[in-house]
């Protein structure tokens, strides 16, 4: 399973919890500060990837590393937060749909990412 995929593993399995996590770290200092300091621990590491990445050629290389996994975390968690507060959808299948995007615009060659041609389920209309 993909990392972005085992980074929703969890407040994944529902809205309601991961809206009542974020509204956790939003509103408690103490959590909060460990959250930032979680995110910029994980943006290191994701930076590393995204620099071996470039090493490789798969990645281009007129965006910092750094950046790069700035934008990753903010692909990463701004589809789980949009998620928690749509009628209920299929994240998985979101999380395909925004990364094959993100990839697109990160590689040197745009390349399908597989299972991103599936539709996006959805009960009706966006409402977000």
């Amino acid at each position: 399973q993909n990392l972005q995929h085992q980074i929703a593993a969890g407040p994944g399995r529902s809205q309601l919890m991961l809206r009542s996590l974020l509204g956790c770290a939003y509103t408690n200092d103490l959590v909060w500060e460990k959250f930032k300091h979680l995110l910029a621990l994980a943006r290191e590491l994701i930076s590393q990837v995204m620099r071996r990445g470039q090493e490789l050629g798969e990645i281009r290389v007129d965006i910092p590393p750094l950046e790069l996994a700035r934008l990753y975390q903010q692909m990463v968690f701004g589809t789980n937060a949009i998620w928690s507060l749509h009628p209920p959808a299929n994240l998985d299948e979101w999380i395909d749909r925004t990364f094959d995007i993100f990839w697109r615009g990160i590689a040197t060659e745009a390349r399908p990412v597989p299972r991103a041609a599936r539709p996006v389920s959805s009960p009706g209309k966006e409402q977000l």
